[in-house]
Formats: structure tokens, C-alpha cells, sequence
């Protein structure tokens, strides 16, 4: 096997448009599990958003979320890494989301505050199973530590704003758009790239023993990093630059696809 350990995004690339894992991709990982290879997860999700897909599994590895920002174990939930917003970075970002009437949402302590209750924040909780909590002061919570925090705005807003901010951000924090309405922003020196850099050199296993399987931004630098960078192909165009194969899209069992093909050898 040389490929030893394989990490998959979950939305629009491990699950199905349902939400979901499909049996094709869970048998799939079954039998890398059961050949010693090592499965895990990357997602921007919030730890909420990802467990019952941990747990669904049967996974006991650290599987990364927030984009990198934390790193967790399977069953125990031991927390393995952990790297909030600074506190004025934090607050900036707010004045923006604020200034362009975004919704934002801010991330603490594995809760989830928010500037105002919407169907933004509904959709969000249907996806994440996060209850948002209403916090006219989000500042406060900044100041605190925020892990993540997500601008949530229409397309064409989301773009313009990205845009804006990177002149007086870049450098400050790292941030991607993850869905065409999502911009998310984490600390500078996160991303799921170096955290599956770390889980690799921790279990002693090179760059060239590592799949990684996305479909969008915030995907990119684990892609790069990879051995073998994967792009599903419903992926972003941009994303796809940067893989090294393309693979079936999420609705065609993309991941299973990847790891009868390069980890069993089928």
C-alpha cells in the first residue's frame, strides 16, 4: 500500500448531494481501514457538523475541522490542536461583515454566535447542527478567541467583499470562499493543509503517502500538499488546476473511486 493515509473533505466531495455518505464510498473506507490504511476527514465544519460522519465510520483518528483551526480525535474527542483568531483580527473581520450587512457568524469554544437571527442562520444550524445563539456584541466574543468566523452574504457579495479585504487582511488572517455565499476566515497559520501535514508527520507517514480528496478553496492547500491531490470533478475550476487527478464528482462516489484505484489497487 503507497498510499497509507487518505483525507476527504465532506461537503461536495466525501458526502452525496443528500448529505450524506453513500454505501459505495463507506464500503470503500471500510476496506482501506481494514487493510491498515488510515482514513480521516478535513473539513470546515464545526465539530458539531462532522461527528455523526466520525461516528458513522467507526473512525478513532484525529480528523481535522474548522479548516484546520482544530484537530480532534475520533472517540475519546480529545482536543489534539487548537488555534483561535487573534482577538483584533477577530474584531476587524466583524466591522467588515457588519459594514457590508452580512451575516456573521463567530465561533467560540465550540458554540456558534451570531448578529442576527435569519433563514441564513437556519440553513446553517439545518447543516451543522449548531444552535446559533443571538450576541448583539460579537466583539466580545472576538476578544475571547474566535476559531472560525464565517461572513454569510449573496454571491456576488461574498466576491466583492473578499476582494476588499484582501489588501488590509492579507497577512492577518487566512480566508477562502468555501461556498459560493460563505467567506470564512481562521488564523493566519491554519489551514488543512498544515494540519494534515502535522497528522502525517505524526504518524511518521511522508507527503508522498497521503491522498487528498476537495472540491473547493479552502481544499487547495491540502491538495498541494499531498501526494496525490485529488479534485473531484464538481470541484472549482481553480481547485482542479492544482490536483493531480480528477476523479468522479461527489454524486458519482468520487472517493471510492480514488481508493479502489490508488490505495486497494483495483
Amino acid at each position: 500500500m503507497n498510499y497509507k493515509l487518505v483525507a476527504a473533505d465532506l461537503d461536495d466531495s466525501l458526502l452525496g448531494d443528500d448529505r450524506r455518505i453513500s454505501k459505495e464510498n463507506k464500503k470503500a473506507i471500510e476496506e482501506v481501514v481494514k487493510e491498515g490504511g488510515v482514513f480521516t476527514i478535513a473539513t470546515g465544519r464545526p465539530l458539531q457538523g462532522c461527528v455523526a460522519f466520525v461516528e458513522e465510520l467507526g473512525l478513532d483518528v484525529p480528523f481535522i475541522t474548522y479548516n484546520g483551526a482544530l484537530v480532534i480525535k475520533g472517540k475519546s474527542m480529545e482536543v489534539l490542536y487548537h488555534k483561535a483568531i487573534e482577538a483584533q483580527d477577530g474584531i476587524n473581520i466583524i466591522k467588515e461583515g457588519k459594514k457590508n450587512n452580512a451575516t456573521i457568524l463567530v465561533f467560540h469554544d465550540n458554540k456558534l454566535y451570531v448578529n442576527e437571527l435569519n433563514e441564513r442562520t437556519k440553513n446553517y444550524h439545518k447543516t451543522s447542527t449548531m444552535l446559533p445563539h443571538l450576541e448583539e456584541d460579537l466583539e466580545s466574543i472576538a476578544k475571547m478567541g474566535a476559531t472560525k468566523i464565517l461572513l454569510y452574504h449573496e454571491p456576488e457579495e461574498i466576491k466583492k467583499i473578499q476582494q476588499d479585504m484582501k489588501e488590509n487582511f492579507k497577512g492577518k488572517v487566512n480566508f477562502h470562499i468555501s461556498k459560493p455565499y460563505f467567506l470564512e476566515f481562521v488564523h493566519q497559520d491554519v489551514s488543512k493543509g498544515d494540519a494534515l501535514a502535522a497528522l502525517a508527520q505524526s504518524m511518521g507517514i511522508s507527503s508522498q503517502g497521503v491522498i487528498a480528496i476537495g472540491d473547493s478553496y479552502n481544499d487547495i492547500s491540502m491538495i498541494e500538499y499531498a501526494g496525490l491531490g485529488v479534485a473531484v470533478s464538481n470541484a472549482h475550476p481553480e481547485v482542479k488546476v492544482h490536483a493531480d487527478y480528477i476523479s468522479k464528482s461527489n454524486r458519482e462516489h468520487g472517493v471510492a473511486q480514488v481508493l479502489r484505484k490508488f490505495v486497494l489497487g483495483e
